[in-house]
């Protein structure tokens, strides 16, 4: 057996030692390591940057389809320009 089929942990609650491959403790039945299992949840969840963009549908009207091509071509160029516009911060910076 190797040495990571074989490390245990203790638990935060009874102060047991336990298979460290467990989520639960095998003696108290508490969740191991509970807060790190949230703050990885909570990461999943989290987006670095989410923007709303315009969602053009089969079922829009013709004239409906044709402002929100417009309205996506400005929020393209938008986010280009800014991102652009760090580029060249860093850059300067650095």
């Amino acid at each position: 057996m190797s040495e990571l089929e074989n490390w245990q942990k203790k638990c935060d609650v009874c102060g047991e030692w336990t298979d460290g491959n467990k989520y639960v403790c095998s003696h108290c039945g508490e969740i191991m390591e509970e807060e790190r299992l949230k703050k990885k949840a909570k990461r999943e969840k989290q987006t670095v940057f989410d923007v709303a963009w315009v969602t053009i549908r089969p079922t829009d009207h013709l004239i409906i389809k044709a402002v929100k091509r417009v309205i996506l071509a400005v929020q393209v160029v938008y986010f280009g320009l800014l991102s652009f516009f760090i580029w060249m911060i860093a850059m300067i910076s650095s």
